[in-house]
């Protein structure tokens, strides 16, 4: 179970993003402890592509069209 921003959310069969603490993150929803607050000074976009449904060239071009708008922002 992820302690989400929506509430309690069940993770059976999700995707999700987690590392040593724990998961973090699914396409749906993200854990309290990754919300970004006036303090946070880096993030992550995490972009889930069903298999077939978007071509990763697409995606990457869409990415850098967004951080083009955001002057702080790059892509590692």
């Amino acid at each position: 179970t992820l302690d989400s921003m929506r509430g309690a959310l069940d993770l059976e069969g999700k995707p999700l993003l987690e590392d040593a603490a724990g998961p973090f993150g699914t396409p749906i929803t993200d854990s309290h402890r990754v919300k970004v607050l006036p303090e946070t000074r880096s993030g992550w976009i995490v972009a889930y592509l069903p298999e077939g449904v978007v071509a990763v060239e697409e995606a990457l071009a869409r990415l850098d069209a967004i951080l083009t708008e955001a002057p702080v922002a790059f892509r590692r």
